[in-house]
């Protein structure tokens, strides 16, 4: 999740709920290579979560998005009912959602789906490219032709994710993530926590 700078928006937008959390609650960091952070509870807490998100390492290998949340659903200790889940991710992933969003359910987790897209994700330049699947390393010559293609088929798999999310229950928001320095990255993130009323102010 490297493209655009997803990464770096992700572990602010992770920085910023736990900071918020674990004033009021228990809360915990996980990531989809199965590390977590310790429950935690309190401001004095805060500090910990935050240094687990900035020295999460950016995995090179392909992460499988729906196992991880499956699993994670499966094995969290949290009590049935009781958890509020905020998965952050692309949620590129091959295999269908449906899997992952059953065994939430199944728990008795609620979520809201934060789903980051870099501005390269969502509108590429058209022309001759030379691609690179940030996830696997390929590289791939495209034309017009196949850019265009490309966009059609980021979209179809955003609405079609956006869909199942919302057939499931939970909340879906599309976050773009454009090319800033971390300053105007968390503001940025601020703001749309408050928009999409994840954040209130108080």
């Amino acid at each position: 999740m490297s493209l655009g700078h997803k990464a770096r928006y992700a572990r602010i937008l992770a920085q910023l709920l736990s900071y918020v959390a674990q004033r009021d609650s228990v809360s915990q960091v996980h990531l989809l290579d199965g590390q977590a952070s310790q429950p935690a509870h309190g401001r004095d807490k805060v500090g910990d979560a935050w240094r687990f998100a900035e020295e999460a390492a950016v995995v090179d290998a392909p992460i499988q998005a729906v196992e991880a949340l499956k699993g994670f659903a499966l094995n969290t200790r949290f009590a049935a009912g009781a958890g509020l889940a905020l998965i952050i991710s692309d949620l590129f992933d091959e295999a269908s959602l449906q899997p992952a969003l059953v065994a939430l359910k199944t728990r008795g987790l609620d979520a809201s789906f934060l789903q980051l897209m870099a501005e390269e994700d969502l509108e590429p330049e058209v022309g001759q490219l030379e691609v690179v699947d940030v996830e696997t390393g390929e590289t791939l010559l495209v034309g017009p032709d196949e850019v265009q293609a490309y966009r059609r088929t980021v979209h179809t798999f955003i609405d079609r994710t956006r869909r199942a999310v919302l057939r499931a229950g939970f909340r879906h928001t599309l976050l773009r993530v454009a090319d800033e320095d971390d300053a105007v990255l968390e503001k940025r993130a601020f703001a749309e926590l408050i928009r999409v009323g994840i954040l209130q102010k108080r």
